[in-house]
């Protein structure tokens, strides 16, 4: 059998520079990027081996304010 890799990506951003936004990202309960305020885009890329079967990827939001969030006319 072969090992493959998965990759994935992601961006986020803030709309009010002025209240930080934290972002945590944890695979398998380990924390591979962190920041407790997002001023810019940050994008984000990680591969990982599917050899080891079943993996948890958790994205974490914190001090989200409604400020943070802009409605556009798609959601």
């Amino acid at each position: 059998m072969t090992t493959e890799n998965i990759a994935f990506a992601c961006q986020v951003q803030t709309t009010n520079n002025d209240i930080p936004l934290g972002l945590r990202v944890t695979l398998d309960q380990v924390t591979i990027f962190e920041t407790t305020h997002v001023t810019e885009t940050v994008q984000l890329n990680h591969e990982i081996s599917d050899a080891d079967g079943e993996h948890e990827l958790t994205f974490e939001l914190f001090g989200k304010q409604p400020e943070h969030t802009k409605i556009t006319e798609t959601g």
